[in-house]
């Protein structure tokens, strides 16, 4: 039945029940009932043709991330400590201005008249200088001195050249007819001929809370060639 190699062994009479032997490709085998024989059969095809499970490859890593991977480490990574990683705050956080302070002497070109300023101090005005402040604020003078040492003359106004400014914006000039920084009936500013030199004082009102930053002096009240002084 099963064709060449298939060897039938003991052909005398067998036992009911008892499973026939044959001789299959020189080995000895015993039949055995299929419901059996049919499960193991395919197990062992299975077995011999390669049906085992295939195996899996190893399985891809997670590549990281490229700006990630650059990240430095170790002394690289560190970051500042100690007084340069501390940021300035309160008043060591406020940039100086770069201006000269009060009493520097400064020259300036002023349409062929050099000009030499000083600024000698702000003061602030007495309440009986009878300067008409409001509540609310007070009196401030600015002292300067002036000298022009040609060739040309030099004619403009203090109340026009001479500014200031305050941690409050509403600065106004005061006239104010005596005392410490009285307004004087010719303005010390004008008809400056070459070698002249005079002293002044200008009045201004500013806030009670306020204080004087910076005093400027601006030729012919002019932006060009404008002179700063800083407290």
């Amino acid at each position: 039945m099963f064709g060449t190699g298939i060897e039938n062994i003991g052909s005398g009479a067998r036992e009911a029940g008892a499973p026939t032997r044959f001789r299959l490709a020189g080995v000895l085998v015993s039949a055995v009932p299929v419901a059996i024989a049919v499960p193991v059969a395919m197990a062992v095809l299975l077995a011999g043709c390669g049906g085992a499970a295939p195996r899996r490859g190893p399985s891809p890593r997670a590549r990281p991330d490229r700006a990630l991977a650059r990240q430095p480490s170790g002394p690289l990574a560190r970051q500042p400590s100690g007084p340069l990683a501390r940021q300035p705050s309160g008043p060591l956080a406020r940039q100086p201005s770069g201006d000269p302070r009060m009493g520097t002497t400064q020259r300036v070109d002023a349409a062929g008249a050099h000009l030499t300023v000083t600024v000698l101090k702000v003061v602030d005005l007495p309440s009986d200088d009878d300067a008409p402040v409001l509540p609310g604020f007070r009196g401030v003078g600015v002292q300067v001195e002036i000298s022009n040492t040609g060739p040309a003359d030099y004619d403009s106004l203090a109340t026009s050249d001479f500014s200031i400014m305050a941690t409050d914006p509403n600065v106004h000039l005061l006239f104010v007819p005596v005392g410490l920084c009285r307004t004087p009936p010719e303005d010390f500013d004008s008809h400056l001929s070459a070698g002249d030199h005079r002293s002044g004082c200008l009045a201004f009102r500013i806030h009670e809370q306020a204080r004087v930053t910076e005093v400027r002096f601006s030729p012919d009240g002019q932006p060009a060639g404008r002179l700063s002084w800083g407290r």
